[in-house]
């Protein structure tokens, strides 16, 4: 998405609480949680749109950050930009 999309800059006022600190990169964005219960957690992004298009989602990875084998991620997402 990062052809698509740039970051809008308030993004970093958006942060839960469970949050450590959060990383914007060009390709990506890293969110570090010190720690993280059991369950179903929802992150938000925010982006604002530059270019039409369809384009492909890569997978959301989660990991430990010191045992990285031990990881989950979703699916592979479609999106349309208009």
């Amino acid at each position: 998405m990062s052809g698509a999309c740039s970051y809008d800059n308030d993004s970093q006022s958006n942060w839960r609480s469970i949050e450590s600190y959060r990383e914007q990169f060009r390709q990506k964005t890293s969110i570090y949680c010190t720690q993280l219960a059991k369950g179903n957690y929802s992150f938000d992004v925010q982006l604002i749109a530059r270019y039409n298009g369809s384009y492909t989602l890569n997978p959301a990875k989660v990991e430990l950050m010191y045992f990285p084998t031990f990881f989950g991620r979703n699916e592979i997402k479609k999106v349309k930009v208009k």
